[in-house]
């Protein structure tokens, strides 16, 4: 008999996984087998938070050696996640829409919300100091209504944890601003929310840490934009989609071929073809940004998933290098399947990060009640230091911080 057959109670064998929300209420537990595929068990979790425009999402998970991963739909959950201690992912946004208002039903609207709340709070999303003010003050007037000074005494706002760096000067402005938004309902308050962070320049950067070629720091960003560097909170440079011929890794370097020009129009001839690459801290780093990289762009310039290329990076003399292949829709179909959505609008428990809090005066919005919690401790932390007057993102992490 095969040393590697697999036996009938092998196969049978149930395995459980954790899955963390965005907005840290809670963790369910969900079984799976050997052969169970990486979209089964997205479709679960979907299900579980009554998520139909589910294209913008993915299950994050963190491997043995401390690196992250977007479970692969097309490959099994035990293959992804053996060797690990525990079993744990985390639901997150994996493409943050080019204009969050396509999105079709409010539920999804807020689930970006939730995640937008997260990137503020851990400093991915880097802003200007008045537009901060203002983000924050969104969030307060759709978890607790219109300011009341009954129910918010001085210091009310430093019971809420929005920004990297919350000083009390910070609070003063956020307490005014939130005096200003009286009357506007959580829907309404969450939607200015993202029209205001969806124009920021860190908009969907999950920030991945490189050196140029002289050795300089930085970090590379990818969103519906392109491919972003930042040196401290400035952006310094974007390639365009359209300007991007091909990515690939090659050991601990990623490499971006471009040409300077994105019009279409200019012939090949015209076209200057550049190469520019990036150190990342370790190979695996290097594969997970190829992967998140290629994956974008797919996402975000495909009319149509069937058109989706097979893509190979990565091979040596004595390797056959990594090979991707897109799965689920591309965001033009996306959107198009938004429209064609027929259902009642789905009601939902918005959550609040603090318990016992007064809630007053929310208008009209009360299909969607608030529900409390107290907010699960978050360990992932990213701090805003000076470098030359300026802000850089710095990460503090331990490995199961990473998939915050």
């Amino acid at each position: 008999m095969s040393l590697f057959k697999r036996s009938k109670s092998d196969a049978l064998t149930e395995y459980t996984c954790s899955i963390r929300f965005l907005d840290d209420t809670e963790s369910i537990q969900l079984t799976f087998k050997k052969d169970t595929l990486g979209q089964w068990l997205f479709d679960r979790v979907c299900e579980k938070l009554n998520l139909i425009e589910k294209d913008y999402f993915g299950l994050r998970y963190v491997d043995a050696e401390n690196q992250r991963h977007w479970l692969d739909p097309l490959k099994t959950v035990y293959k992804q996640l053996k060797g690990l201690s525990k079993m744990v992912l985390c639901f997150r946004v994996k493409f943050y829409p080019e204009d969050p208002m396509k999105l079709h039903e409010e539920i999804t609207r807020y689930y970006l919300f939730l995640q937008l709340r997260r990137d503020l709070h851990h400093g991915r999303l880097l802003c200007p100091h008045e537009e901060s003010i203002q983000l924050a003050a969104y969030i307060i007037q759709s978890e607790v209504g219109d300011y009341d000074p009954q129910d918010h005494p001085i210091g009310y706002v430093s019971n809420f944890k929005m920004l990297p760096k919350q000083t009390p000067k910070h609070e003063e402005k956020i307490m005014d601003a939130h005096k200003a938004l009286v009357g506007e309902v959580p829907s309404e308050c969450e939607a200015d929310f993202l029209k205001k962070a969806s124009s920021m320049d860190t908009y969907g950067v999950d920030p991945h840490q490189v050196k140029d070629q002289k050795g300089e720091p930085l970090y590379l960003g990818v969103t519906h934009l392109g491919i972003m560097t930042f040196r401290g909170s400035r952006r310094t440079q974007l390639f365009k989609w359209l300007q991007i011929r091909r990515i690939a890794y090659e050991g601990k370097m990623f490499i971006i071929n471009h040409t300077s020009s994105e019009d279409e129009d200019v012939s090949n001839s015209k076209k200057r073809h550049q190469a520019v690459g990036f150190k990342c801290q370790t190979a695996p780093a290097a594969k997970y940004l190829w992967r998140c990289a290629v994956e974008q762009q797919l996402f975000f310039t495909l009319s149509t998933s069937s058109a989706a290329p097979k893509i190979r990076s990565g091979g040596t003399l004595f390797s056959r290098g990594s090979k991707f292949r897109f799965s689920g829709r591309c965001q033009n179909e996306a959107y198009e399947a938004s429209g064609n959505i027929r259902r009642t609008e789905p009601p939902f428990a918005r959550t609040s990060s603090l318990p016992n809090f007064a809630k007053k005066n929310h208008g009209h919005d009360n299909k969607n009640n608030t529900r409390q919690h107290s907010l699960a401790s978050q360990s992932f932390r990213e701090e805003r230091r000076p470098l030359h007057g300026k802000l850089f993102f710095t990460y503090m992490h331990t490995p199961t911080d990473l998939i915050e």
